[in-house]
């Protein structure tokens, strides 16, 4: 199955909510996939949730989120993740241009949400 990424973006008040739901490609990748809006403010709160039992990424699997001169915002705490819990990274990072997601290691046709907090 081909990899897959849907975006949405969401608005409250003075925080911006982009949901990034990610399906792996066979092999256990999501290629560098550019958030569809650029980005402007500080990413205070990054959450990666891995999707629920057969569909839960191989424990193990790393995410990135690069900016546009391909620094990972998450400071390389987007590796190793466990297969069934969510890591919340506090980045506190400005940005001004579109994210990359990548995400590896991920296992055959699973899947998870990243959600970026911004201010």
């Amino acid at each position: 199955m081909a990899e897959s990424v849907t975006q949405t973006y969401q608005d409250h008040r003075s925080v911006k909510l982009v949901t990034m739901d990610w399906t792996s490609a066979a092999g256990g990748t999501v290629s560098s996939t550019n958030t569809t809006n650029s980005l402007n403010g500080e990413v205070y709160q990054v959450e990666i949730n891995p999707d629920a039992s057969t569909d839960a990424p191989t424990e193990g699997y790393d995410v990135t989120l690069s900016n546009a001169n391909s620094v990972d915002i998450l400071y390389g705490l987007g590796a190793n993740l466990p297969a069934a819990t969510t890591r919340t990274v506090k980045p506190c990072v400005f940005v001004d241009s579109k994210l990359s997601l990548c995400v590896t290691n991920a296992g055959d046709t699973k899947g998870g949400v990243v959600k970026i907090y911004l201010r």
